[in-house]
């Protein structure tokens, strides 16, 4: 540990010991879920382009080109 520039300690190791009561068993490891092969996040962003569709209809740059020529 460095205190105004100078070494106050070097760490030193320390034996850790787990302790674990007599005849308890550990808990078992949880098996991994199989997997389903669905994308919810790609399904939810197919859902909100599909909703942003229909709540902005496309722009018809056809008609900008009409009122620009001196329309």
């Amino acid at each position: 540990m460095w205190f105004n520039g100078q070494c106050l300690a070097q760490a030193d190791l320390v034996h850790l010991q787990a302790s674990t009561q007599p005849g308890v068993t550990p808990d078992p490891t949880p098996l991994p879920l199989p997997s389903t092969g669905i994308e919810y996040l790609a399904m939810l962003r197919q859902e909100r382009e599909r909703l942003l569709r229909e709540q902005l209809p496309p722009i018809p740059f056809t008609r900008l080109t009409d009122n620009l020529s001196g329309g």
